[in-house]
């Protein structure tokens, strides 16, 4: 179909006013089309900056847990008892 609509814009003589009108109908349109489509190309880029945001902070919390968590397990459970009451006071 576009094909189509383009061989018979083609084949109208350039003084046609029609011609003119439907060239620039078909920049316009050419514009719009090339503006949403980068739009969504910054939509997809934001999306996935946002996950990487959001798996890094899962990755540092992640850590910083482990870096808690790792001594304690190595503690005995009266010593676990007595930090817990030592970070209470």
């Amino acid at each position: 179909m576009q094909k189509q609509a383009i061989a018979s814009l083609r084949e109208l003589p350039e003084d046609n006013p029609y011609r003119l009108a439907a060239l620039e109908l078909l920049c316009n349109l050419r514009t719009i089309l090339d503006a949403r489509q980068l739009e969504i190309a910054n939509q997809q880029g934001i999306q996935q900056g946002i996950r990487q945001g959001q798996r890094l902070m899962v990755e540092t919390i992640d850590r910083e847990l482990s870096q808690i968590i790792e001594p304690l397990i190595q503690l005995s459970a009266p010593e676990i008892t007595h930090q817990m009451m030592m970070q209470l006071n």
